[in-house]
C-alpha cells in the first residue's frame, strides 16, 4: 500500500468551525510543533467486520507511523476503549498508549501496568466504586424500581474482568425489565430512534441524589444502548469524576505535550462526546446513526470531517486520519520554513 501523506488536490476538506486557541506549556519546540497523537474509539469505529476494510486501517496506521518518523514526525497513537485491557484484540497494531474503562486507565502500550500519574490523581478522585454498588442494589429494591433487571457489565459479559477497576463500576437494565410510560413504545430501544426511557432516566436521577447524600464524587453517563451484547440492555457507567474520555485525553495529551491541534480523534458513540468537546482537536465522525454525527452542530469544535456513511467505520477512520495528518505534516513544514524571528517563542 502507497501511504500518501501530502494533501490531495481533489479531496475533500473537512468543515473547519470557529473555536478558541488553547494554550501550549514551556517545552521545546521541535517536540511540540512535530508531535501528533492520534486516538481512536475500537467498537463501532476502528473495529468493524468487513476485513478489508479493517486490515486496511491496521496496516496503513503502522505505514503511516514508519512515514511519519522518516518526515522527522513523532506520530503516536492508542485506543480509547470501554474494554478492559483483556477484552482487547491482540491481533490490533500495537498502540502507544491505551485508554481503558471509557478512561479509568491509561496504559503505556496496552498490557502493560497502568500509567502512574493518571492512577495517582484518580485515588484521590473521591470515588469508591463499593460504596456506587450498594446503592445501585438498594435503589433497585424500592419499590419504584423492583421490576429492572440490574447487572453488572461483569455478569452479563461473563467475564470479571470487566468490573476490575477501582475507578468505575458499569452496570446494564435489560430491555425487557423496563416499564414503559404513556406515550413510550418499544420504538426507543431502537439504535436509530433511541431515547432514554423515563423510568431509566428517573432511577439514574435518583441514584445521583443518593451518592451525593452520601459524598461520593462521581461521573455519571447518559445510558445508552449496549452494543452486541447477549441480551438487550442499557447500559450506564458510574465511575470516578476523572475516568471519562474527555479527562483521559486531555490529561496524557498535555501529558506527551501534544498541541491541541495535533491531536486526532476518531469515534462514532455517545460516550465519546466527551473527548470530542474541547476546540482545536482534530475529529473524525464514523457510523450512520452517530450520535456525534446529530450532536455536532451543538458542539463547537475547530475541524470536524464527517465521514461518509456508505463507508465501513475502518475505512472511514484510516481516511480520516490520512486527510487531517496530511494537514498537521504541511502545517509542520510551514513552521519550519518561518524564519526564527517570526517562530512561536516558548520560552516565556
Amino acid at each position: 500500500m502507497v501511504i500518501n501523506l501530502t494533501p490531495a488536490v481533489n479531496r475533500k476538506k473537512p468543515v473547519f468551525r470557529g473555536g478558541t486557541n488553547s494554550k501550549i506549556s514551556n517545552r521545546s519546540r521541535e517536540a511540540l510543533e512535530n508531535r501528533v497523537l492520534f486516538l481512536s474509539d475500537l467498537d463501532g469505529t476502528w473495529l468493524c467486520d468487513k476485513k478489508e476494510a479493517r486490515n486496511r486501517l491496521d496496516t496503513g496506521v503502522i505505514q503511516l507511523k514508519k512515514a511519519c518518523k522518516k518526515e522527522g514526525i513523532d506520530f503516536q497513537f492508542g485506543y480509547v476503549t470501554g474494554r478492559p485491557p483483556e477484552r482487547i484484540d491482540k491481533s490490533l497494531p500495537k498502540p502507544d498508549w491505551t485508554i481503558t474503562y471509557n478512561g479509568a486507565s491509561i496504559l503505556k502500550g496496552v498490557w502493560n501496568k497502568s500509567y502512574s500519574n493518571w492512577e495517582d490523581k484518580q485515588a484521590n478522585s473521591g470515588f469508591n466504586a463499593k460504596i456506587v454498588k450498594d446503592a445501585i442494589k438498594e435503589l433497585n429494591g424500592s419499590d419504584k424500581y423492583k421490576n429492572l433487571t440490574i447487572q453488572p457489565m461483569s455478569k452479563i459479559l461473563n467475564s470479571d474482568c470487566v468490573n476490575a477497576s477501582k475507578y468505575t463500576q458499569p452496570f446494564c437494565i435489560k430491555n425487557d425489565s423496563i416499564k414503559l410510560l404513556d406515550g413510550e413504545s418499544k420504538d426507543l430501544f431502537n439504535e436509530e430512534s433511541y431515547r432514554t426511557p423515563e423510568q431509566v432516566e428517573n432511577f439514574v436521577n435518583e441514584l445521583k441524589g443518593s451518592l451525593n447524600e452520601k459524598g461520593i464524587k462521581y461521573y455519571i453517563t447518559d445510558p445508552y444502548l449496549a452494543k452486541k451484547l447477549s441480551e438487550p440492555s442499557i447500559v450506564i457507567d458510574v465511575s470516578s469524576p476523572l475516568a471519562n474520555k474527555g479527562e483521559a485525553v486531555e490529561f496524557l495529551r498535555k501529558e506527551l505535550d501534544v498541541k491541541p491541534e495535533n491531536l486526532i480523534l476518531a469515534a462514532d458513540g455517545g460516550n465519546d462526546i466527551s473527548m470530542m468537546k474541547n476546540d482545536g482537536r482534530r475529529i473524525i465522525v464514523v457510523g450512520p446513526n452517530s450520535p456525534l454525527r446529530r450532536d455536532a452542530s451543538q458542539l463547537n469544535r475547530d475541524k470536524i470531517f464527517m465521514m461518509s456513511i456508505e463507508d465501513p467505520s475502518s475505512l472511514a477512520v484510516f481516511k480520516g486520519l490520512d486527510l487531517h495528518l496530511s494537514q498537521v505534516r504541511e502545517q509542520i513544514k510551514k513552521q519550519e520554513k518561518q524564519p526564527e524571528s517570526k517562530k512561536l517563542d516558548l520560552s516565556a
